[in-house]
């Protein structure tokens, strides 16, 4: 392939980027532009024409390929990270959440509890249970391992 059908492929693909931003159109892009900026230095070194070898076309593509999404998936972790607060997280948004017992249960165990308003759009739950529970028992959610919460029993006065 020409050096210069490697950079105007360069170009389309980084501009695509523009278009759908999802952080892999770019590095490849410039991963094309430099295999054609190689082709061409190649080519007015050596005065091989650079399409005779695909070869190298191809190895040069990858590897800058590999480096540069590398690169950029490194540097753009810094660029996009936002920190969050705890509190606005949506899964700490269940925490201190009232649900009910469904079943009788052992310290440790897992049970389906409800909730009488709906927690992150759902009243049904499974949940790890810290103390033993009988059927209708109120729990105080205090965490989450995932999709299952984890409750203890409520004290009295709540």
């Amino acid at each position: 392939m020409s050096p210069f059908l490697w950079i105007l492929l360069g170009i389309v693909l980084s501009l695509l980027e523009l278009a759908h931003p999802v952080m892999i159109f770019f590095p490849i892009g410039l991963s094309a532009i430099a295999t054609g900026v190689f082709g061409l230095l190649i080519e007015y070194f050596t005065k091989i024409p650079y399409e005779k070898m695909l070869i190298t076309q191809l190895i040069t593509f990858f590897v800058v390929s590999a480096i540069n999404i590398y690169l950029l998936r490194k540097i753009s972790k810094e660029w996009i990270s936002v920190k969050t607060p705890k509190s606005s997280q949506p899964e700490n948004a269940i925490l201190g959440k009232e649900v009910y017992a469904k079943e009788d249960a052992k310290a440790k165990t897992m049970i389906e509890v409800e909730s009488p308003s709906p927690i992150l759009g759902v009243n049904l739950w499974h949940a790890k249970v810290l103390d033993d529970v009988k059927a209708g028992d109120k729990l105080v959610v205090v965490g989450h391992e995932g999709g299952i919460l984890v409750c203890k029993k409520a004290s009295p006065n709540v």
